[in-house]
């Protein structure tokens, strides 16, 4: 469709699919021995029109030799081996693939970029297996696309979900206001088993874009504080627009229980991780105020973090608003029995951030700067934990009770019977202020979950390439292994973990396959590159998955059945 599209080289790179998009060949041949430099990636761009306009944010790199291919960057500059150029407007072809098979087999060719027959081009890769069979041929408008994702043709989701939100909402408006949605049944349904949160989630949202995203802290007084008159011009006004969130939530629903049920029928549980606190700009927080530690006008009088240690000099200061234990205590928790059995109706598993602030959180008086005026305060213990399992029954549940522990901390843990994580990445650190051994190994009592790293710690080759050579020192000491290449290393730290006792180890599939950090999930406390790495179906090759088989049956965690 046109527009503006804003897109980045993983866009292109994976099963992406935009107007008139090529895709998924594939090369590991770097003619210019770019190696692990990202610029080793390429997008490249043909003239076709002169009706859009699309802009890509990073750098790419292709041989100069490719004459007249356009490549995404800042400004226009030659280099000795690469020419770089920011943006162009016109209707684009745009072939994302690593440089390689295609650019040898345009140079080959001989073919200038203005000389490109696309459907020509189409026809001979498809022929000789550059590209999968399965690249859309089809020319779907908006609302098409639109429509086969209603119907469930999850080909195209992907493809919404990356686009910005901007470009998607109005697809998505237009989707809801032809679907009659308040006469289905199943909407009436989802609609009223979750209108304990449901209402003010819409609302909320209504509210905040009629207020143009402003935080609700800052929206006029009337409808920030609730008043009964204000609360029930808002319904009225924006019917239409709390409808829409809604119905976006339960489009939501909808597909995310049929991929979960899909993952259950193949035997894989899924794991959802839900924080301990939630954000000042929330729904909760709007219609909710009595949970939390705010004062008569709803500013928050302390707010979450952590205190300083050997990684952080001022500490962390997250901002989020902290809990009334008492007021929780006396209507007997209902609001995270609430919480819980929500989770528990997505996921199989949960997993609880932040898990030692159930036993003491730290808490900063609100409009410090950092964290160094904080102090522990007690949190609501086992009591919280008693009154969710006689109201839920048992659950799976994991602790993530990483950081700085104390015993009461680990009594806690000990007591819920839930399983605490171990990182093996975390044992060999030199800056930390007295746990390390707790994540040897050697010591992780059966009932807990190791991990190489989580999503938000380095990929276990990024991490060795990060620590000091002393670390380095310790952790070929602890392995007994001075010999294995760099290069083969990651395999040895998730032999370590997988000859644990941990009752149940997570290897991110970045470990498995030896990525660097530019693979790396999530760096906590920063926005814009995280949760954009993908998996490529030709990335599961034969070799690999043998070495994932071999290693899990080897350590006896195959799952017979």
């Amino acid at each position: 469709p046109e527009g503006e599209y804003k897109l980045n080289l993983i866009d292109t790179l994976e099963q992406t699919w935009f107007k008139d998009t090529i895709i998924n060949a594939h090369s590991d041949f770097d003619p210019h021995h770019f190696g692990h430099s990202e610029y080793s990636r390429c997008a490249f761009l043909l003239p076709h029109s002169n009706q859009i306009t699309m802009n890509i944010p990073y750098r790419a790199i292709v041989p100069k030799t490719i004459d007249g291919l356009l490549l995404s960057g800042r400004g226009i500059s030659q280099t000795h081996n690469a020419l770089q150029f920011t943006r162009m407007s016109a209707d684009v072809y745009l072939l994302g693939y690593s440089t390689g098979i295609i650019a040898a087999s345009i140079i080959s060719q001989q073919i200038r970029p203005r000389d490109f027959s696309v459907s020509q081009l189409q026809k001979e890769w498809l022929q000789s297996g550059l590209l999968l069979p399965n690249y859309p041929q089809e020319k779907l408008s908006a609302q098409d696309i639109v429509n086969k994702l209603i119907e469930g043709d999850n080909q195209y989701l992907f493809k919404c979900c990356r686009r910005a939100k901007q470009d998607i909402l109005p697809l998505l408006r237009k989707a809801y206001e032809n679907s009659d949605i308040s006469k289905n049944p199943d909407y009436q349904k989802f609609v009223a088993e979750n209108s304990w949160w449901l209402s003010d989630y819409a609302l909320f949202m209504a509210v905040k874009d009629r207020f143009e995203g402003v935080e609700w802290t800052k929206w006029a007084e009337d409808i920030r504080l609730r008043w009964n008159n204000a609360m029930d011009y808002y319904r009225e006004e924006l019917y239409f627009d709390i409808e829409f969130q809604q119905y976006m939530q339960f489009k939501f629903y909808e597909q995310w229980m049929k991929l979960k049920s899909y993952a259950n029928s193949k035997g894989i549980q899924i794991i959802g991780d839900i924080p301990i606190y939630v954000a000042m700009d929330s729904a909760d927080a709007w219609a909710h105020p009595e949970l939390f530690q705010l004062d008569q006008d709803n500013v928050p009088l302390a707010v979450a973090g952590c205190p300083p240690d050997g990684f952080s000099a001022t500490g962390q200061l997250w901002g989020n608003p902290l809990y009334r234990w008492d007021y929780h205590r006396n209507t007997g928790y209902q609001w995270w029995i609430s919480r819980m059995s929500y989770c528990f109706r997505l996921y199989d598993v949960v997993r609880i951030d932040h898990f030692r602030g159930f036993d003491e959180y730290f808490s900063i008086p609100y409009g410090d700067k950092d964290a160094r005026g904080g102090h522990w305060e007690k949190g609501p213990g086992i009591d919280l934990f008693r009154k969710i399992e006689q109201a839920l029954g048992w659950k799976q549940v994991i602790a993530e009770d990483l950081g700085y522990m104390t015993d009461s901390v680990r009594h806690l843990v000990y007591e819920s019977g839930f399983p605490g994580m171990k990182v093996l990445e975390f044992a060999f650190d030199s800056r930390d202020s007295g746990c390390a051994s707790d994540y040897l190994p050697h010591n992780y009592p059966e009932n807990c979950v190791a991990y190489t790293g989580t999503h938000d710690n380095e990929t276990i080759v990024g991490w060795w390439n990060s620590i000091t050579a002393a670390e380095r020192k310790l952790a070929r000491d602890y392995l007994c292994d001075h010999a294995t290449p760099e290069e083969e290393l990651y395999k040895c730290f998730i032999s370590l973990i997988m000859r644990s006792a941990a009752r149940v180890c997570v290897i991110p599939m970045q470990d498995y396959m030896g990525l660097d950090n530019r693979f790396r999930m999530n760096k906590p406390s920063t926005v814009g590159m995280n949760w954009k790495w993908r998996i490529k179906k030709r990335d599961l090759t034969k070799k690999l998955q043998k070495e994932i088989y071999d290693v899990t049956l080897r350590y006896g965690r195959k799952n017979w059945d």
